[in-house]
Parts: structure tokens; sequence; C-alpha cells
């Protein structure tokens, strides 16, 4: 590989490694800790630390590694394996971002419960929260394959 594409591969595997941190830190240790706590006050943590806040740099920073990684491609445009490691993590990662978009209705919908959720629409965050879960750990999954794939391909080139 090239220097400019060595440099575009850290770029993705900088960029991956801090989604996939905040990924893993909300799947082993936010997400447990809902069990603990009133459904009522679950929906105001949701609302408050899972929602906009995670996303004002998420968004980009998985933007940042997508490109990154589509650039490294382009500069080295190659079958060498160090590019099909970095293009099958690419896939892994387009995947995370667009299947993470299933949460977004999820989210809206919490956020338009309030300040003061009513006792059905706490009993509806419940549902919510399973499905949300769920969705969230397959897109952790993905990340975290993704990640796992660029370090590779940093590895063998």
């Amino acid at each position: 590989m090239d220097t400019p594409a060595e440099i575009t591969l850290y770029l993705a595997v900088v960029t991956t490694a801090v989604v996939a941190g905040g990924q893993i830190f909300c799947r082993l240790a936010v997400i447990p800790a809902f069990g603990d706590w009133s459904p009522k006050f679950g929906v105001s943590v949701h609302q408050h630390a899972l929602t906009e806040r995670p996303h004002r740099y998420l968004r980009v920073v998985s933007a940042i590694s997508v490109l990154t990684a589509l650039a490294t491609i382009a500069i080295e445009h190659s079958t060498d394996g160090p590019v099909v490691l970095t293009a099958i993590g690419l896939a892994m990662a387009v995947f995370s971002s667009v299947y993470s978009q299933r949460e977004w209705p999820i989210n809206d919908e919490i956020n338009s419960f309030g300040d003061t959720p009513s006792d059905e629409q706490v009993s509806r965050y419940t549902e919510l929260r399973r499905l949300w879960d769920a969705q969230h750990t397959i897109r952790t999954a993905a990340t975290v394959l993704a990640l796992l794939l660029y370090v590779a391909a940093a590895t063998f080139f």
C-alpha cells in the first residue's frame, strides 16, 4: 500500500474504533443499567443519553469512517488482501450505518413522550426498548467486525 492509503486506512481504524467504543459502552454498561431503573426513569435516560447527544458525533464519525475506508480502496484499487479486507470492513460499516437508521424512529417516538410520559407511553417504552436493544446489538456487532477487518488490513499491508 502507498502512504496515502496507509493514512486513510489509519483514519478508518481510528474513527471506527470511536464508533465501536461508543456502541460497546452502550451495550455493556448503559443497556444493562436500564434493568435497575424504573421504566419511567428509563424513558428520561433514553431521551437524554441515547438519542440526540450521541448522534451529534456518531453520525459524523461514522461518515468519516466510511469515507476514509472508501478512499483507501480508491487509492489502492487492487485485489490485494488488505484492500479486500478493507472492502469487507467497509461493507460492514455501511451496513451498520444504514441499520442504525432503524433506531431513529424509535428514538423519535420515545422523545415524543416528553418530560412526563403517561402510563401508556411508559408501557409502550418497554416494548420499544426491547426492539431498540436488539437492533443496537446487531449494529454494534457489525461495527466491531468492521473495526477488526480494518485492523487486519492494516496489519497485513
